[in-house]
């Protein structure tokens, strides 16, 4: 059963119950001097940062770029020889004019 936090308006005093969840409603109806108070700030991602990923994961996106060599997942994560660099931007100046 969850922790609830009340405020008393009359004593502005906090209250703590442990309620079931079924019964918070019906008791805030037959308790009208109490109002809920959240008394925790609720966690707010303010930013991202690089993921760091394990060796199976990074064998799993190796295999999905190997099945997809054109894929932007492919530019990222296959190494590639000079020969192959050269090559492939040869192709996407072709494409690019078609």
């Amino acid at each position: 059963m969850p922790l609830y936090t009340f405020l008393d308006k009359d004593t502005n005093d906090l209250i703590e119950l442990i309620l079931r969840i079924s019964d918070y409603d019906s008791f805030l109806a037959s308790n009208p001097n109490l109002e809920p108070f959240i008394n925790h700030v609720p966690g707010i991602v303010s930013g991202t940062g690089s993921i760091k990923t394990d060796s199976g994961f990074k064998e799993v996106l190796s295999k999905v770029a190997e099945a997809h060599p054109n894929s932007e997942l492919a530019d990222r994560t296959i190494s590639r020889s000079a020969t192959q660099v050269r090559v492939d931007n040869t192709v996407n100046k072709y494409r690019k004019q078609n």
